[in-house]
């Protein structure tokens, strides 16, 4: 299993481990070999130190001093 992980990480470094398991049952399919579970593969790729670091969806918070210039009164 961690063969055919590696296999397709080598392919594509940037897949996170829901990519990954979509690629790997659609090759075990063809192989006609039984799919494997998410938390399979997640365990598989912790283990190994495969996975890819976490989004944190942060945004950088811009200064805002509170005046805006504008050129005449009620207009931005």
């Amino acid at each position: 299993m961690l063969r055919l992980i590696r296999d397709i990480l080598d392919e594509r470094q940037t897949y996170g481990y829901r990519r990954v398991l979509v690629l790997l049952n659609r090759r075990l399919a063809l192989a006609g070999q039984p799919c494997v579970n998410h938390k399979r593969v997640y365990r598989i790729m912790r283990q190994n130190g495969l996975l890819l670091a976490r989004h944190s969806g942060k945004r950088l918070q811009r200064a805002h001093d509170g005046k805006a210039i504008t050129l005449r009164r009620n207009t931005r």
